[in-house]
């Protein structure tokens, strides 16, 4: 039997959550490029006064010139930090009106009848960057937060450098980390898992948004909304107790749940809503001749209810071994596959893919298992 309208539908949602996750990590190496372009200026600016202090105890003097150097410090990444909002504005604007559009093009091409659809405003939709909180507070909270955060991390590492007696290469090391390591030693990369947890849940709280503000808009096809945990980190108790539970539609907990929440709610189309539309040129001999409570019901049948219990893993486990190593890559697609390792294992506690010899070390039966 063909697949259902509903289950077309969320074949499409879930192909687009993959999507997103890769548009969110371009978004996220972008940003965190552009934090980086500051590490010279501040390795000089740094330099510059900590050679002036150098040695010396704490006092008024000391104090004062620090403060300079704070101020230094801060106009450095100001600018950086700037950069970064405006970035994060425009691609979530531009995520916000592409998730509406994507939703209606789809929900149009699988529909077994012709559906007159309205998009949600554009300016409420681009609205959505400014005003809709995540984690209590909206995106330019989390900026200014963030950018604080980063200056006070900044200053107190020189402090406690200072009181041990560091030299200034150690404690212009103990910000931006050494070169063997990446810098990933460094305070700054708190500041660069800052901007990259930020941008999740940002990108998923605006997708998500954008897809309710559309049910919303069309509330005459959808009636339920079904929670669907993409289970490619480490899924909280919370998140996973839902997965699979449906709700009414616009009612129930929105997505995302918490910062790094993947989760996403995925529409029903009532297909006894719109048994008495227009057939499709796709639909038309299938739908010939049939009038009244028989149009409607053959109508229902074509589109179908999507299961309460399908999961991202489960879904995933069915696509095509080619999609599979598209998404997770060939050799954890042949653990996924055949290895029998969850996609949770492919991560560690933060969520932090793990590279395939820590793989290896954790789970050397499903090496043994896929071939690899």
């Amino acid at each position: 039997m063909a697949d259902t309208a509903n289950e077309l539908f969320r074949d499409a949602l879930l192909r687009r959550q993959i999507a997103l996750a890769h548009f969110e990590r371009g978004l996220q190496t972008d940003i965190v490029r552009v934090l980086d372009e500051t590490e010279r200026d501040l390795r000089v600016a740094m330099a510059d006064r900590l050679m002036a202090v150098e040695g010396k105890a704490f006092g008024t003097t000391t104090n004062s010139r620090l403060n300079v150097m704070a101020n230094a410090l801060a106009k450095i990444r100001s600018s950086a930090f700037d950069e970064v909002s405006s970035m994060w504005d425009d691609s979530l604007e531009q995520l916000a009106l592409d998730e509406a559009e994507f939703l209606d093009r789809n929900l149009k091409r699988v529909s077994p009848v012709m559906l007159d659809t309205l998009l949600p405003d554009p300016v409420m939709l681009a609205a959505i960057v400014s005003v809709e909180p995540m984690g209590g507070r909206v995106l330019s909270e989390w900026a200014s937060t963030s950018q604080r955060a980063d200056l006070q991390r900044i200053m107190d590492a020189v402090r406690v450098g200072m009181t041990q007696g560091e030299s200034t290469d150690d404690i212009i090391r103990r910000v931006v980390g050494s070169r063997d390591l990446n810098g990933t030693d460094g305070v700054l990369e708190i500041s660069r898992r800052d901007a990259a947890a930020i941008t999740q849940t940002a990108v998923s709280t605006v997708a998500n948004s954008a897809r309710g503000e559309y049910y919303a808009a069309n509330d005459d096809i959808f009636d339920t909304e079904s929670w669907v945990a993409t289970l490619d980190s480490k899924t909280c108790e919370e998140c996973g107790s839902l997965d699979g539970q449906q709700f009414p539609n616009g009612t129930g907990p929105k997505a995302p749940l918490h910062f790094n929440c993947r989760c996403t709610r995925v529409a029903t189309i009532n297909g006894r809503a719109i048994g008495n539309r227009p057939a499709t040129s796709a639909t038309e001999e299938a739908l010939a001749g049939l009038t009244g409570k028989d149009r409607r019901a053959r109508v229902q049948e074509m589109t179908g209810q999507v299961p309460a219990t399908t999961t991202y893993p489960e879904w995933l486990g069915r696509q095509s071994e080619s999609f599979q190593e598209h998404v997770l890559g060939t050799s954890r697609a042949a653990l996924f596959r055949d290895g029998g390792l969850t996609l949770d294992k492919f991560v560690n506690r933060d969520g932090k893919t793990l590279n395939l010899d820590q793989l290896r070390t954790r789970e050397p039966e499903a090496f043994e298992r896929s071939g690899i």
